[in-house]
């Protein structure tokens, strides 16, 4: 692998991984300072266990914008995001057939999964293994 290809490569993960860490970060905020909001907009779960999940999902971020930071040392956080979008696009299609959720609820959730995990495995680093 060329030079140039190598530093579009790490330029392109990192565009990809700092993406993951904004939604994942403004998520875990929002779900720990204002859990209600996210009820009403049918994107949380009830108030009591926001704070919980929100610490979770803080925890998730954190991780991810180590990988941001080197994503060849951390390129099982980018193997596992692909799992987390593919798993998470599941879900919303699952929901959404059993009419769980509308479609237009979980349409947006699905290509953003779609479109990142795309990216994480387009720009994952070459010959990196996850250890």
């Amino acid at each position: 692998m060329s030079r140039q290809t190598k530093e579009k490569t790490m330029r392109g993960i990192r565009v990809v991984l700092f993406i993951n860490f904004l939604l994942w970060a403004l998520y875990g905020v929002v779900d720990l300072f204002f859990p209600a909001y996210l009820v009403t907009m049918h994107v949380g779960q009830d108030s009591a266990s926001a704070r919980h999940v929100a610490a979770i999902v803080l925890g998730l971020a954190f991780i991810i914008w180590q990988a941001f930071r080197n994503p060849v040392k951390y390129v099982v956080v980018v193997d596992a995001l692909v799992i987390v979008n593919v798993i998470d696009s599941l879900v919303g299609i699952y929901q959404s057939m059993n009419g769980t959720e509308l479609w237009a609820n979980t349409m947006t959730g699905i290509v953003m999964n779609v479109v990142l995990g795309a990216g994480l495995v387009l720009f994952r680093p070459r010959g990196a293994e996850a250890t």
